[in-house]
């Protein structure tokens, strides 16, 4: 009885060390799927993609990271807009007992005019072209992208805006 038992436990332990790189292999996704293989060619399906289509040239990516910021403002600015002085909810607050209609159409138009600020210098960037890139310390080594350098500069651009937008938020609240 002795020797079956250390013959199953023998065998036990070997039998699991086997079946490892099995599951390992399975665990790895290096697996391709159908969907991916069909990713890979291109629309013609000839199967050979173009490599000047995928590689965009980092003015590109400049570009449509500076379209996309615009759009984001633009779209900030119109949700600004559409938010209307409640004074019944200002009454109820306590923090906004003494809110008026005039403090919250200022605060709007400093909001909007930041946003238009920034939609300008972003333009301005966008034509002068990715030189730019200075301003956000790329020459320096801290970004090793034209989208890290400029998603790092519209941030720190847009960190005031962001902040007076919450303050208003939560005094709304």
């Amino acid at each position: 009885m002795k020797k079956i038992n250390k013959f199953l436990l023998a065998l036990g332990s070997v039998a699991s060390l086997a079946s490892m790189p099995l599951i390992a292999a399975n665990c790895g996704g290096n697996d391709k799927t159908k969907d991916d293989k069909s990713e890979n060619k291109d629309k013609d399906g000839d199967g050979n993609k173009n490599p000047e289509t995928d590689n965009k040239t980092d003015e590109q990516k400049f570009t449509e990271a500076s379209d996309k910021a615009i759009k984001t403002l633009n779209d900030l600015k119109e949700k600004v807009n559409k938010y209307e002085f409640d004074a019944e909810k200002a009454k109820k607050s306590e923090t906004l007992k003494d809110a008026k209609e005039e403090n919250h159409k200022e605060y709007k138009k400093q909001i909007t005019d930041r946003i238009d600020q920034l939609v300008k210098q972003i333009e301005s960037w966008k034509t002068s072209g990715p030189k730019n890139i200075d301003e956000v310390n790329l020459a320096k080594g801290e970004h090793k992208t034209y989208d890290e350098a400029y998603d790092a500069m519209i941030k720190k651009q847009l960190g005031d805006a962001i902040k007076k937008i919450e303050s208003i938020s939560k005094d709304v609240k």
